[in-house]
């Protein structure tokens, strides 16, 4: 993968959304205190490239996301044939907004309907969301490893209509 990286363009976009939507696992990478990446897989629910998850406030990952919120996330498809996955780099911020936080966790409910008997719920966990600066979509071609890496550039909304 070359050092600068192409912009993320609307027909890829497409394509790693629909990704996004069909899979529900990934794996969250972050830096510890001490300077060593920390991994873990957590569940996840998307909007666009907008990833959202759960955690417990008195979580090691928490703990180190506020500590430095940088992130990378790894999702591989479970569909069959080759192996397609993304790698993504961002940042991670915690969802306040009461409403918000609110409508995800019902998304995230609907989404997980047997989860809450194992986590912990309330005020005891913390909504994060998960913001792309870079992707790097992953292809198997002849047995390797194929990255293709985009950054991210922000769009305009699209005008509203009146």
């Amino acid at each position: 993968m070359s050092d600068t990286l192409q912009p993320l363009n609307r027909r890829t976009e497409a394509a790693i959304v629909d990704l996004l939507s069909r899979e529900h696992l990934m794996t969250v990478a972050c830096n510890r205190a001490d300077g060593f990446p920390q991994a873990t897989t957590v569940g996840y629910i998307n909007d666009g490239l907008r990833l959202y998850f759960m955690v417990s406030r008195a979580s090691q990952k928490f703990g180190n996301l506020r500590h430095d919120p940088r992130a990378s996330i790894a999702i591989r498809s479970r569909s069959g044939g080759s192996a397609v996955g993304l790698s993504m780099g961002g940042h991670v911020v915690e969802v306040t907004d009461e409403a918000t936080a609110a409508g995800l966790s019902e998304q995230m409910a609907t989404r997980f309907p047997g989860v809450h008997v194992y986590c912990p719920s309330g005020e005891s966990t913390a909504l994060l969301q998960f913001t792309p600066v870079v992707v790097s979509a992953v292809g198997v071609v002849e047995g390797r490893s194929d990255p293709t890496g985009f950054a991210v550039v922000p769009r305009e909304p699209p005008p509203s209509r009146s």
